[in-house]
């Protein structure tokens, strides 16, 4: 008897001693340990923009001709955010995207106006029709300070298709700076649209009718939106949609 004592004994404390050396989590019905779940918490997002224009009209019932500040009111960016992508003339994408500012951040809902006419007798483009309309033309040309003129801050013309065959009336047409202050105005009848309304840029630009929001994806450093290192170029004509 003494003799198995001898054996067991010190059987039974090598197995106690291996057990509190076990680790605690390999041992049976222990249940397993979690990985690490945790998640990094996103950042602050930046201020998102609303495609509604603001509400208050225009010059002769057509266009806003004066800069405003922006309220700060911001809504929907609007569902069709699709990017185009763009170079320094400042191509138009496919509209806003929810988190940042655009040229439509703080405006209210669109409202449809027709833009004054950019007809005048003093025009006289070939090939157009009819020649006093200025479509296409790069209207800071002429129309600047000290020049043949009245001058513009900005202005160019909107068409409904890439190729610019079908000109495009009651676009609003908005530019915002970085300060906040913003002009909208609207195309007349055969696309074209102007503000002779102080302004300075760079700024977020914009166009838009009911139905779709197109957005500059550069900052522009100029209103010659027609001249051929803008739309007058390779960077296509404005068309919405």
């Amino acid at each position: 008897m003494r003799s198995l004592l001898r054996i067991v004994i010190p059987a039974l404390v090598a197995g106690a001693a291996a057990c509190s050396n076990a680790d605690p989590t390999q041992l049976r019905g222990y249940p397993e340990q979690a990985e690490d779940s945790t998640e990094p918490t996103p950042g602050a997002g930046s201020p998102s923009s609303d495609s509604g224009p603001r509400a208050d009209g225009g010059a002769s019932d057509a266009s806003v001709d004066a800069p405003v500040g922006d309220g700060g009111a911001i809504g929907d960016a609007g569902a069709d955010a699709a990017r185009d992508g763009g170079l320094e003339g400042g191509a138009l994408d496919g509209g806003a995207d929810a988190g940042a500012t655009s040229a439509f951040t703080g405006a209210g809902a669109y409202t449809s106006k027709t833009g004054d006419s950019a007809r005048k007798n003093a025009h006289n483009f070939a090939g157009n029709n009819p020649t006093t309309n200025p479509a296409k033309q790069a209207c800071l040309g002429c129309h600047v300070a000290g020049g043949s003129a009245p001058a513009f801050s900005f202005g160019g013309t909107v068409f409904k298709d890439v190729a610019g065959t079908m000109p495009a009336s009651n676009v609003e047409i908005r530019v915002r700076d970085l300060a906040g202050n913003a002009v909208s105005v609207y195309t007349d009848a055969d696309g074209n649209f102007f503000s002779k309304a102080a302004f300075t840029f760079p700024a977020h630009t914009g166009a838009r009718d009911g139905a779709a929001t197109k957005l500059m994806v550069t900052l522009p450093g100029n209103g010659n939106c027609n001249s051929t290192v803008c739309h007058g170029g390779a960077q296509g004509w404005i068309h919405v949609p």
